[in-house]
């Protein structure tokens, strides 16, 4: 920022003077004193992940001047630190909001707030790969549920070879097969899985296959 004072523009805090020569030879001296005044501080970038249903409140510090919310759709006020969003229906992955937060100086700052929606919980939602290579080179080492952000709880997961035989099982949201059985290489082969997922209190299973390559 900058301040322009005759005709000279300061970038800097501190006490300027300049000397000017009036007509008559009598010189006169201006000074000029520049204060630094902080914009507020604020985090610019807040995310929250809510439910289904839920309503939350996007708070901001108070005591500022003024709170200005672009958009305002969905929010309980435009104007104010601490909004109520009500999301829409359908409602959508996130929405994004910027609001201008100006304190009593007049300086302001910016802040851009994202609401990440989660849809119902559903066994379904949790993603599975279709393969893993369990070879030690540290890529797709060990077959697992792909890390979420939903509101799905995973309980076991248990593996399967071709011939219904249990090779693995494990729980907890840490359970993972690392492609071996009674600390051997298990083969290179097609194996069923099956997952155990508490949604809302409620337990639901699913299955599929996975690809062992190596």
């Amino acid at each position: 920022a900058s301040v322009t004072e005759g005709g000279i523009s300061y970038t800097q805090p501190g006490r300027y003077c300049q000397t000017y020569l009036t007509s008559e030879g009598c010189d006169s001296t201006l000074c000029v004193v520049i204060n630094a005044v902080p914009a507020p501080a604020l985090d610019t970038f807040i995310r929250i992940v809510i439910g289904p249903g839920q309503a939350p409140v996007l708070s901001l510090p108070g005591g500022f001047a003024t709170y200005q919310w672009s958009p305002a759709d969905h929010l309980s006020c435009s104007d104010c630190a601490a909004p109520v969003f009500t999301p829409p229906s359908p409602a959508p992955d996130s929405l994004s909001y910027s609001v201008t937060v100006t304190n009593a100086a007049g300086c302001s700052s910016v802040v851009t707030y994202r609401v990440r929606m989660l849809p119902p919980c559903d066994p379904a939602n949790v993603r599975m790969p279709n393969a893993f290579s369990p070879d030690g080179d540290g890529v797709n080492d060990l077959f697992r549920p792909v890390a979420q952000e939903g509101l799905e709880v995973i309980l076991s997961l248990e593996i399967y070879n071709r011939w219904g035989e249990k090779v693995y099982a494990g729980s907890g949201p840490n359970a993972g097969w690392d492609g071996r059985i009674d600390g051997k290489d298990a083969a290179v082969d097609t194996y069923i899985y099956l997952l155990e997922v508490a949604c809302d209190g409620e337990k639901g299973k699913r299955s599929g296959e996975v690809n062992l390559l190596r």
